[in-house]
């Protein structure tokens, strides 16, 4: 009796000690449950955030690069437009020129009419040469290139430092000087013509 007495103590205790370390496994479970959910919610709201912050980065990052390439787009426009006025007025001040050395660059006006005789008409020119010169430069002078500009220059020094040997009547000879001059001025002038066109069309 008393055995089984002891054996029925035993296996009530073995149950309790079953039941409590079921219990307990039940229990550590749900903490366990509870600890890694509130981890992942803890890491995924952690990651959401540093997405969020990341988006922001990116979102001003883009707005930036927007402003940059609108600010570039808006440049090369400009710089496009400011392209095109300048080839206009280059067309402008070529087109000018082509009139102004038809104006000076004497016509066949008689049979007879040699390259002197177009040198001697130029020379007799020179005061009007001297202003039409300086007129065009006065307007075109920033539009035509450097080297262009000069030797439109050349010609202006070549008419103000002859005209006075131009002031001869009709009847009387031009001086030499005067003629070699005016033969230069022609000269210069088709070159002239020639660069301005050619550079349109490069």
């Amino acid at each position: 009796m008393l055995f089984e007495s002891i054996v029925d103590w035993a296996l009530r205790i073995a149950g309790v000690i079953g039941l409590f370390s079921l219990a307990l496994a039940f229990l550590g479970k749900l903490i366990s449950k509870y600890y890694a959910d509130s981890m992942l919610e803890k890491r995924k709201a952690e990651l959401q955030k540093e997405l969020e912050r990341h988006k922001a980065e990116l979102g001003v990052e883009t707005e930036k690069l927007k402003g940059e390439l609108s600010k570039e787009t808006e440049s090369h426009k400009l710089r496009l437009k400011k392209q095109e006025i300048l080839f206009l007025k280059k067309i402008e001040a070529t087109t000018a020129f082509i009139n102004l050395r038809q104006q000076i660059e004497p016509t066949y006006s008689h049979p007879e009419m040699e390259w002197d005789d177009a040198c001697e008409e130029v020379a007799r020119n020179m005061f009007q040469i001297e202003n039409s010169i300086r007129d065009y430069l006065s307007v075109y002078g920033a539009v035509v290139t450097k080297d262009s500009r000069e030797r439109i220059a050349k010609i202006k020094i070549l008419a103000s430092h002859n005209k006075f040997d131009s002031l001869e009547t009709l009847d009387e000879p031009i001086s030499e000087e005067a003629s070699a001059a005016g033969g230069e001025i022609i000269e210069v002038l088709r070159h002239i013509e020639e660069d301005l066109i050619a550079e349109l069309q490069d």
